[in-house]
């Protein structure tokens, strides 16, 4: 099983964004600054709303706004998840091209 959302990113700053589809609840993302280098960290709820355990895997990108991919992550360390299991999973978003992100896709599967 595979879904995925795409949706416009916010205004920078820490709001959480509801999806609910496939294993996805929500998202977050916060701006993170070091020197000149802006960044981006996530955190993700992942919940198991099959009624089999499954071990989702959770892809993020980031678009600009002419549709360019400018970065990415995947979500590690997700364990076999049990029906009507909840977790929260934290990570950074790999800048791959120096843009602004104005769009992002959520993409989860499980085998």
């Amino acid at each position: 099983m595979s879904e995925a959302v795409i949706a416009a990113a916010s205004e920078p700053g820490d709001k959480v964004i509801p999806l609910n589809h496939g294993y996805v609840r929500n998202i977050l993302f916060t701006e993170t600054h070091s020197g000149d280098k802006t960044g981006y960290e996530y955190r993700v709820v992942v919940e198991n709303n099959q009624s089999r355990p499954v071990m989702p895997g959770i892809r993020i990108m980031f678009f600009d706004r002419t549709g360019v991919q400018i970065g990415g992550a995947s979500v590690e360390g997700v364990p076999l998840m049990r029906t009507g299991d909840s977790e929260s999973f934290s990570g950074e978003v790999e800048i791959l091209i120096d843009a602004v992100p104005e769009y992002f896709y959520v993409e989860s599967r499980s085998d």
